[in-house]
């Protein structure tokens, strides 16, 4: 089955395999009553540990949370951590004896060698359904990095058990799109300690070998950053630690005050407006776009001149001094093609496999923010219009 696009940025033939494997249907069938046992023996795990409350929740079992996830429990195996996931995943959970049930995720690890090193690691892990039968979990500090579009209502499922005092990284696509809609979601008599911190690693999930022997095969497919706010108030007690993610080989910084946060998710931003939707629409890689593409740079420039004079004009709405320069911006995203080459974005695979994307809190975002300050985003929007006729064919 063939989805075709019409537009600037389309190719002259666009075909994304879209049918599901016989063998993976009989797989599935076959799983149907193992889940039901894995289920309910997961439910007594959240609070039937060593770790007790003191532990880093991880709420996204997409290709960041997984890495994440697979980077610290690698470099500190005993660390207190665990990922929360949805019941469908309850078929690749893997429990023995009373030990705590744990995914195996197999990292593959970036080198300039054909073989690539690759790690099996058991991942510590939860169903979300499973903590609604012990209420004395609580979550003191929270990794966020599912979907851009499921940020709230992931939030939701477990509010519930987040302390009132509660830590949350937002890891987010689009997540400024996503502060805006949480902002809007939640009371304001809830404190919880929301922060907005960005990645800048390349990973994406396997497509042929994702949840294949009930393994999750993330590749690291650009050495990147982790970037957070001033020293949390935990000290030696913070669960998400500078120290402890630059063990684990995340290369974490640490910016001085909120203010340059909003600058790098911006910078980000940009970037994603630009490489998602394209690699999505060409089914490619980032070092492939051009390939597609022809007036790339020309297409860079345009996507980032809106993302400027919208931010400009934010800026300016709410006293904010931060200005951003298109031409440091433009030169950030061409670093961000060439440090993560060979990276497939979440969008091209959602796109492969007949997925919502998250592109209106992209491009979407900056044309609907463009709207609301009279200025006109056309090339953001033409993004934004063939994703949508993307997803129309599904």
């Amino acid at each position: 089955m063939a989805a075709q696009v019409t537009g600037r940025f389309a190719a002259s033939t666009t075909r994304i395999s879209l049918s599901l494997p016989l063998a993976f249907i009989r797989h599935r069938a076959r799983c149907h009553q193992r889940r039901e046992t894995i289920w309910k023996s997961s439910l007594a795990s959240p609070s039937d540990n060593q770790f007790g409350d003191d532990r880093l929740w991880i709420l996204g079992s997409g290709s960041i949370g997984l890495f994440l996830a697979a980077s610290i429990h690698m470099a500190h195996p005993q660390y207190p951590l665990s990922i929360l996931l949805r019941d469908h995943h309850a078929d690749n959970l893997i429990r023995k004896d009373h030990n705590e049930a744990h995914i195996k995720v197999l990292l593959e690890q970036p080198s300039s060698d054909c073989h690539k090193p690759r790690s099996a690691v058991p991942v510590p892990a939860n169903l979300i359904t499973s903590l609604h039968e012990d209420p004395a979990v609580t979550i003191r500090a929270l990794v966020l990095s599912t979907k851009a579009f499921h940020a709230v209502s992931a939030l939701q499922s477990i509010h519930t058990h987040l302390a009132a005092d509660a830590r949350i990284v937002v890891f987010c696509n689009g997540a400024l799109a996503v502060r805006d809609e949480l902002e809007k979601a939640f009371p304001s008599e809830i404190h919880w300690n929301t922060e907005l911190s960005s990645i800048t690693h390349g990973a994406y999930q396997n497509i042929k070998h994702r949840g294949s022997d009930r393994c999750y095969h993330v590749v690291h497919a650009g050495v990147g950053k982790i970037f957070l706010v001033h020293p949390h108030p935990g000290g030696d007690h913070d669960l998400l630690a500078p120290g402890m993610l630059n063990q684990a080989g995340l290369n974490c910084q640490v910016l001085a005050s909120p203010q340059q946060m909003e600058s790098i998710l911006w910078y980000k931003l940009a970037a994603n407006c630009v490489c998602n939707p394209i690699t999505a629409i060409h089914q490619c890689t980032n070092g492939a776009m051009k390939d597609f593409v022809p007036d790339l740079d020309k297409v860079i420039a345009d996507v980032v001149r809106e993302v400027c004079e919208v931010q400009h004009a934010i800026a300016s709405a709410t006293g904010q001094s931060l200005q951003l320069d298109p031409l440091l911006v433009t030169t950030f995203v061409h670093q961000v093609i060439a440090d993560n080459f060979e990276n497939r974005t979440s969008m091209q695979q959602d796109v492969w496999h007949k997925r919502q994307t998250e592109i209106d809190f992209l491009n979407g975002y900056i044309v609907r923010a463009g709207d609301l300050h009279g200025i006109a985003c056309p090339t953001n929007l033409e993004l934004r219009e063939q994703l949508l006729q993307l997803e129309a064919n599904f």
